[in-house]
């Protein structure tokens, strides 16, 4: 009888990318083990670091956040990090420790720098970013890093051994959750639209880059007759109070699951974030990019202008 692993996912709630992944990670090992042995941990959700990062990732300006990525994008932890991760995490330790594991994932960087030494199972790493990812992703020690594209393993081959780092498609679920409540006005919508009169789905549920009005403005100008849906999520007061009296216009708060959208959709927008970007492209739908984070996004647009540019549109 083949062994059930035991398989313990580390994550954060940074960002939409990393917990997506972990959720289609434990998926993709759910099809060959029991989803009791799989385990995910949201490190923004047990421990008081995580959530002050949490705090302080939604908070500050992009401008802040961008030197702090810059700053930290180094082949090798320095002794504060050591200490910091150590420290402050020490809680994901006690984690591995408790469950013993016999597979331990991160799909989110620095957090390899807390792993005890006397832990004896396979630790893989899943990188959420494509062409040039963060370095802190190579920080501790693994077994294998998945990376999403030919163009980051070439990068990262600079600073560890290439035999370790394997391309691998972002693990994105496969599910389709049949209940979810959702406004009629999309539910129902007709699909066979007329010249210019398309579903537009916007993806504004996390951070705001302050363009996002002037976007809204461009799309109506280039597609008047179209139906803008706006996934607003954290964000549903500010777009409310801009666009409640918009007919053309539905604002959606959080979703259980975004699926019903991307299947209504004729074009969708967002920012360039690793997991949204490899959706909008395994769904082979057009794009309109709203914004690129800081620097982790970056190497997600070139991707895309550099392999699908003819998704993307121009408003």
């Amino acid at each position: 009888m083949k062994k059930i692993k035991k398989i313990l996912i580390i994550t954060a709630g940074l960002g939409n990318g990393h917990n997506s992944a972990a959720k289609g990670m434990k998926e993709q090992y759910s099809e060959n083990n029991s989803e009791n042995n799989i385990k995910i941990i949201d490190i923004t959700k047990i421990t008081l670091m995580g959530k002050i990062m949490r705090f302080f990732f939604f908070n500050l300006s992009e401008k802040i956040l961008e030197t702090i990525f810059n700053n930290t994008n180094r082949e090798n932890p320095t002794v504060g990090d050591k200490i910091f991760y150590k420290f402050f995490f020490r809680k994901i330790s006690k984690s591995i420790k408790k469950n013993n594991p016999d597979i331990l994932i991160f799909t989110f960087p620095c957090f390899p720098l807390c792993v005890p030494k006397t832990f004896k199972g396979k630790i893989i790493i899943q990188i959420t970013d494509y062409i040039s990812p963060h370095l802190s992703w190579i920080w501790g020690n693994f077994n294998e890093l998945y990376v999403l594209d030919i163009e980051s393993k070439k990068y990262l081959s600079q600073y560890i051994d290439k035999n370790k780092i394997y391309i691998k498609k972002f693990p994105l679920q496969k599910k389709i959750y049949k209940t979810i409540s959702i406004d009629e006005k999309i539910q129902n919508k007709n699909t066979k639209n007329t010249k210019n009169k398309y579903i537009i789905v916007l993806f504004f549920h996390n951070i705001l880059l302050g363009n996002e009005e002037e976007i809204i403005e461009k799309i109506i100008k280039k597609f008047p007759k179209s139906s803008l849906q706006i996934l607003a999520g954290r964000n549903l007061n500010f777009f409310t109070s801009k666009y409640k009296n918009n007919k053309h216009i539905n604002i959606f708060s959080w979703q259980e699951n975004v699926d019903i959208f991307y299947e209504k959709a004729d074009i969708v927008g967002g920012k360039c974030g690793g997991a949204f970007i490899s959706e909008v492209i395994h769904r082979n739908l057009p794009i309109i990019i709203t914004g690129v984070f800081s620097g982790q996004e970056k190497g997600n647009y070139e991707y895309l202008k550099k392999y699908y540019h003819q998704k993307i549109i121009d408003i």
